[in-house]
């Protein structure tokens, strides 16, 4: 009896030091994530900025009141009801206390919620945690306290709703509810409804190819799949979610501005996240996204026991999406950490041992929820926290020096993340431009680019805008040839900045 008990306690000190080991690493890339993945850009101080200016107002900006170059012109502002959430919260718990919880938000999206209640339950640990460990390595890219964060959790919330609706978890009525709720909140929170749109259009066609045969889906194990559903039904979802959608301050003026955005070439061109990503320097994420990618695609071998037609268009979508802009880099490691689970289960089931670690993936689930509260606050919190603004530090003996030296009639020129920036420092700093380039305009945003760049005819730009002070980052073109210029005073100087009175 004694060795008959040793053989049985032998498999569960295996699954108890297994656990532990798994709980570490999580743990330790949880850790790496919130070091790594830092919420500020140049684009948050001008969203927790306005969310400052609507709840000290109570009412929405009609026009820019910030730069001084587009005073009192039209702003429309798509991603209000974020602004207003990050500045609430900033006042409750500071801008450090604001970040841990993000932080531990965006580790809820890729790891806590792939581990507890996104991915079916029948599925194991081993299973999921590919998924949720490659999105916290790549994730950093891109993400950050950016209205994209509520995109990514308004798309897994209606992913998870339109599965278990499929598998009938969820009543018919309780989805067309819930969806319209997720619109009415998404449409006032960031332009990335319309990836929500194309997400039920994706599941709309995917069930209409199974349901005519077309595409033949015979998962290997049917208990974590549901049914496909008729076009009419998804024909009421998309009509609610669209009809919710328009309760927004702007009606359907929303839809025109966004379409007006999306065409707008030449600016875009300018912004770093809507370019192809670049496989070849300073971006190893991205080879790390092509292997993981390569890898799930040949675990999808024999796919139509593997993988549903609607998830495959949502990995597909989001993976060529990405390759012609880096944004959605975001959302396709989301699918990615939701769909690869299932196919790797229905993968083990073919082989004859689908996986059900179903009390480790519990624990594993309450150690990461633990890990993603407590080491984000330890982080922020402590007296070890990183600098609030990193893209703003070597810039603040500049925006010192411009404040001693500006005039009352001077005319500012300085660059995008400068004015956003300044905007951190102090919204009453009054930049020539900053990083909202929507708001701008596509003519402006390529004048100012044209300008810092010494594109012909910059000479003229600068007497067009009557600049008679300019605030710039050292390397910028336009920096170093007026700072070798002696006709013009340096006011001041550093390895950061430069401060040019313009004679």
């Amino acid at each position: 009896m004694t060795t008959s008990a040793g053989a049985a306690d032998r498999p569960r000190a295996a699954g108890g030091v297994l656990t532990l080991a798994l709980a570490l690493l999580l743990v330790l890339m949880i850790s790496l994530f919130a070091w790594y993945a830092h919420p500020f850009t140049a684009d948050f101080p001008w969203l927790w900025r306005t969310g400052v200016w609507i709840l000290e107002h109570r009412a929405l900006p009609t026009s820019d009141p910030f730069s001084w170059t587009h005073q009192g012109e039209p702003w429309l502002l798509y991603q209000w009801l974020f602004e207003v959430v990050v500045a609430a919260i900033a006042a409750v718990v500071g801008l450090k206390g604001l970040f841990a919880l993000y932080q531990s938000a965006a580790i809820g999206l890729y790891v806590i919620a792939p581990l507890t209640f996104a991915v079916p339950r029948q599925i194991g640990l081993m299973q999921v945690l590919p998924g949720a460990i490659f999105a916290l390595v790549l994730a950093p890219y891109n993400l950050s306290l950016r209205p994209m964060i509520a995109s990514s959790a308004l798309l897994l919330a209606q992913h998870v709703l339109v599965h278990r609706w499929r598998a009938d978890h969820v009543s018919w009525k309780a989805t067309v509810l819930l969806v319209g709720l997720f619109y009415l909140l998404w449409s006032n929170l960031h332009m990335g409804v319309t990836i929500g749109f194309a997400s039920l259009l994706l599941f709309a066609l995917g069930d209409a190819l199974e349901r005519h045969k077309i595409y033949q889906f015979a998962p290997a194990d049917p208990a974590v799949e549901g049914t496909a559903q008729p076009l009419r039904a998804y024909a009421v979802l998309i009509g609610m979610a669209v009809l919710a959608s328009l309760l927004n301050p702007y009606g359907v003026g929303l839809y025109k501005y966004l379409w007006t955005l999306s065409t707008a070439e030449g600016m875009n061109g300018h912004i770093e996240e809507l370019q192809s990503p670049n496989f070849h320097g300073g971006m190893p994420q991205f080879w790390l996204l092509f292997v993981t990618l390569t890898f799930g695609l040949i675990a999808m071998t024999g796919m139509r026991r593997s993988i549903s037609a609607a998830d495959l268009f949502h990995l597909v979508a989001t993976v060529l999406a990405t390759f012609f802009a880096a944004r959605f880099s975001v959302w396709s490691l989301l699918m990615l950490s939701l769909v690869l689970p299932r196919v790797l289960h229905h993968r083990a089931a073919l082989a004859g041992g689908a996986g059900n670690a179903s009390g480790m993936r519990v624990t594993l689930g309450r150690v990461s929820l633990i890990a993603a509260i407590l080491i984000p606050a330890g982080l922020w919190l402590g007296p070890w926290s990183p600098p609030l603004d990193p893209a703003c530090t070597p810039l603040k003996p500049g925006i010192a020096a411009l404040d001693a030296a500006r005039r009352p009639e001077d005319r500012l020129l300085n660059s995008p993340n400068f004015g956003s920036c300044m905007i951190f420092a102090t919204p009453a700093s009054r930049p020539f431009i900053d990083t909202r380039f929507d708001m701008y305009g596509e003519d402006f945003v390529l004048d100012t680019a044209n300008l810092l760049t010494l594109h012909p005819g910059w000479q003229e730009l600068l007497k067009k805008r009557g600049i008679t002070l300019a605030a710039l980052e050292r390397g910028l073109p336009l920096t170093e040839a007026l700072l070798a210029d002696g006709r013009y005073q340096i006011v001041f100087t550093d390895r950061g900045s430069a401060i040019i009175r313009l004679r």
